[in-house]
Order: structure tokens, then sequence, then C-alpha cells
């Protein structure tokens, strides 16, 4: 069985409920890299209900503050997770743990 990535709702971590999870796939290789859940109705609306509330947040923001959101994550991406990133899948998938990212929109 693959890693089974957990959720995350509300900045806060959690196992899903689902019994369905739907494979994430190397798109390079079609390599089965771990498994996401297929959220439940529950977990949709609670995914839902903290993005929303999360938006006027997000707005009130400057840019620079925004920028700086993903400046940081290129940053991870071009220093920390570069090599784990970059090796062959069946390597990464022993040395990754769950990386989610979680971008907002205000439009």
């Amino acid at each position: 069985m693959s890693t089974r990535l957990p959720q995350l709702i509300n900045g806060e971590f959690a196992e899903s409920k689902t019994h369905t999870w739907i494979p994430v796939t190397n798109p390079a290789t079609q390599e089965v890299l771990c498994e996401a859940p297929a959220a439940t109705a529950e977990e949709m609306e609670q995914a839902i209900a903290a993005a929303a509330s999360a938006r006027g947040e997000w707005a009130a923001a400057s840019f620079e503050a925004r920028a700086a959101v993903f400046l940081r994550a290129a940053e991870l991406l071009t220093t920390t997770w570069r090599a784990p990133v970059n090796r062959p899948p069946r390597r990464a998938t022993l040395e990754i743990s769950p990386f989610v990212v979680v971008v907002g929109a205000s439009r």
C-alpha cells in the first residue's frame, strides 16, 4: 500500500473518514507516488467553510505578504525540497513526507 496523505482543513491535518482514495501519479512514469483522500461531503463542507472564512484575511493582506507566501514555496522547492522532488520516484516516495500546498485566490 502506498502512503496516504492527510487532509489539511482550516490549517490542521486530519485523517479522512473516506473509504475512497485517489492515486497520485508521476506524470512522467505513471508510477503511483501516494494516495489522496476523496473527501466526504462533510469534509468538503468543512474545507469550503474554512476557505471562505480565510478569504477575507487573504484579500486584506498586502501584496508583499501574499508574495512572500509564494516566494517561500519557491524557495522550498529550490532548496529543501529540490532533491526529494527530483529523485527517481522509488527513492522519492520513501523520503517525502506529505507535502501540501494550499493556494487561495481572491477572485
